[in-house]
């Protein structure tokens, strides 16, 4: 495409009339201005940009380099809306946004111009007036935008006032953008009078409660749509039962809001097709210019999906705490079990340890005694003692199991107390050692010293079994 813009000086009237005539011209715009109008001369210089359907610029006169400071190997392929003051001062955002609030600008630009703050490149807000016009091909697709921007030089820019706003506007603003509010807003908005006979309700209304004209709710009372008692499915998938306490706590809603004037709480509303919907609602008194409370106004935002979320995490949790119930007590029936086994371990090993500690002291012990009062000579004595201290170490473990006491028995003491704990008598141990009558009872009363029994009535065999 030619570097037309340059070329080109429009009036501020000149240009508009220029848009508006090329709106049904199927022409390049370009090609269009550059044939017609070359011609036109005036001082006032507009600034001209060329968009293509997706916003993206495609070039720039020098004007708009002089307006806003970029040259069009700058900016050539940015979308337009980036330079928007507020957009382009916080960095980058979603392209998707981009384009379509872009788009909208120009669509919007069409129709009269607008005021717009654009971006210099040094980083100051230019306020512009901005119109645009459109070509579309046969199909009506957009093939281009031509836009013309001129710097506001009419005082402070207007917030919300269309450049050709008239005496009409404040009655707009005061009257029908009231109605768009109540007509679009996503949540549901229900007005009532004091027998809280709907009077008023928006599209969200109609929709939360599964109707289609408001001539089907319009004069029924709230109260026909909310449930005091009964059982109803719910829109989150589970079924709900409202009780008499469930009753007195939305009778103690209605009571604060006439104290308060405002009260935010969770309702139901049930649909036409009998489904309970949660709902997080804000109640608030409708009232006059002067003040005097004429009504109420419920604000009321399906939580369906919230309840919904909120009860499959339950789920998630109980399920959870199910599982590690389940594991903790398998868990503690494993240690049950082990410890069990452990104890019949232990009881198995002592009872080992006390059958070998007394096979030996009665199958061991009286023979190494017998050699040792044999008369042995010197060296075989010795192994003798070896062999004893050896075989102490290798008994110790279970002597230990019959008491801490019991280590301080000798060999021939623990053969001695093992035979007594057996029942037999002195004169039988003696036969059996090969020993006096007088030596058992000295070892008798080594062992009740050193158990700590002389001078106790007690058994010595009874203490034995039962240490």
């Amino acid at each position: 495409m030619l570097k037309f813009f340059q070329k080109i000086r429009l009036s501020s009237k000149e240009a508009v009339l220029l848009l508006k005539k090329n709106k049904k011209m199927p022409q390049k715009t370009g090609s269009l201005i550059e044939k017609k109008h070359l011609s036109l001369d005036d001082t006032r210089k507009q600034g001209l940009f060329l968009v293509d359907g997706q916003g993206c610029i495609i070039d720039i006169n020098s004007t708009f380099t002089g307006l806003l400071g970029y040259r069009g190997q700058d900016i050539a392929g940015r979308h337009f809306a980036r330079l928007r003051y507020n957009i382009s001062q916080k960095g980058d955002r979603q392209e998707e946004f981009i384009g379509s609030f872009g788009l909208f600008l120009l669509q919007q630009a069409e129709e009269q111009p607008i005021p717009l703050i654009l971006r210099h490149k040094k980083g100051h807000a230019v306020p512009v007036r901005l119109s645009c016009v459109v070509t579309r091909n046969s199909d009506g697709a957009v093939i281009e935008w031509l836009g013309l921007i001129e710097q506001w030089s009419e005082g402070r820019m207007p917030i919300g006032t269309p450049l050709d706003g008239g005496p009409d506007w404040k009655l707009w603003e005061t009257k029908d953008n009231y109605k768009n509010i109540l007509a679009y807003s996503g949540d549901a908005i229900f007005l009532a009078d004091f027998n809280t006979r709907i009077v008023t309700v928006n599209n969200a209304g109609l929709l939360l409660l599964g109707y289609v004209n408001a001539e089907d709710i319009l004069g029924k009372s709230l109260l026909d749509f909310a449930p005091f008692r009964g059982t109803f499915p719910c829109t989150t998938g589970e079924t709900i039962t409202f009780d008499e306490a469930w009753g007195k706590k939305q009778i103690a809603y209605t009571k604060e809001l006439y104290a308060r004037g405002m009260v935010h709480s969770e309702m139901y509303f049930i649909r036409s097709d009998g489904k309970a919907v949660p709902m997080d609602v804000t109640l608030s008194l409708l009232r006059d210019r002067r003040g005097r409370p004429r009504g109420t106004i419920s604000i009321c935002r399906d939580i369906t999906e919230q309840k919904r979320t909120l009860r499959e995490l339950q789920l998630a949790h109980d399920e959870l705490e199910r599982k590690v119930h389940d594991r903790t007590t398998s868990l503690e029936e494993s240690n049950i079990a082990l410890k069990v086994l452990l104890e019949a371990r232990s009881d198995d090993r002592s009872e080992m340890g006390g059958r070998l500690l007394s096979h030996i002291n009665n199958l061991v012990v009286p023979y190494l005694e017998k050699i040792r009062s044999a008369g042995l000579a010197e060296p075989q004595r010795t192994y003798l003692e070896i062999a004893e201290t050896n075989l102490r170490e290798i008994t110790a473990p279970f002597t230990e199991q019959a008491g801490v006491q019991m280590k301080m028995l000798t060999p021939a003491e623990i053969q001695v107390a093992n035979l007594i704990q057996q029942g037999k008598t002195t004169k039988e141990i003696a036969a059996l050692l090969h020993l006096a009558a007088q030596t058992i009872d000295t070892h008798r009363k080594h062992i009740r010293r050193k158990l700590d029994l002389s001078h106790k009535k007690k058994n010595l065999r009874t203490f034995l079994s039962n240490p």
